[in-house]
């Protein structure tokens, strides 16, 4: 997945958003993009894109996407991050959010990787999802806990695979 522009919300005013998901290509995979416009006049802005694939249920080995095996906890070499007052620096720079995704229990690096403990807030379901969307934005806290602070702003992730 691929964020291409930011998504910004009116206070007022509606907001249309369509999802577009092409034809099968090679193994299955198929594109898809987000693209949205206000209140249904202008022109669609493409917000992000990325490629479905073809997969089955987790397999359990606890190997994610290629980053190796993850068969102690805490990862065997890693090292606990500190995080406090990652939130509080967060919401400095605008990046406030509810205690729904505060989720963020532990964080461990091993050199570029990065580890986390996240939880659902209480009274959250998953229901049809996978993961549910509050887990990952955890996820992506526990990434920016380990960036460095220094400058203006925050960098954010705009690519996952």
């Amino acid at each position: 997945m691929t964020l291409e522009v930011p998504l910004v919300l009116a206070d007022e005013g509606a907001v249309q958003v369509q999802l577009v998901v092409g034809g099968p290509r090679e193994e299955g995979r198929r594109e898809w993009s987000v693209y949205a416009r206000d209140g249904g006049s202008g022109s669609w802005t493409r917000h992000a894109r990325g490629l479905l694939s073809v997969g089955g249920e987790a397999s359990g080995s606890g190997n994610v996407s290629g980053l190796g095996e993850v068969s102690a906890w805490p990862p065997v070499g890693a090292e606990m991050v500190d995080f406090a007052g990652t939130y509080e620096r967060l919401a400095g720079v605008g990046l406030a959010y509810g205690p729904a995704f505060r989720g963020l229990r532990s964080v461990w690096r091993r050199r570029e990787e990065v580890f986390a403990e996240a939880e659902l807030p209480e009274g959250a379901s998953t229901g049809r999802l996978k993961m549910h969307p509050v887990l990952l934005d955890a996820a992506l806290y526990a990434w920016l806990a380990c960036v460095d602070g220094a400058g203006d702003g925050v960098r954010l992730p705009f690519a996952w695979s």
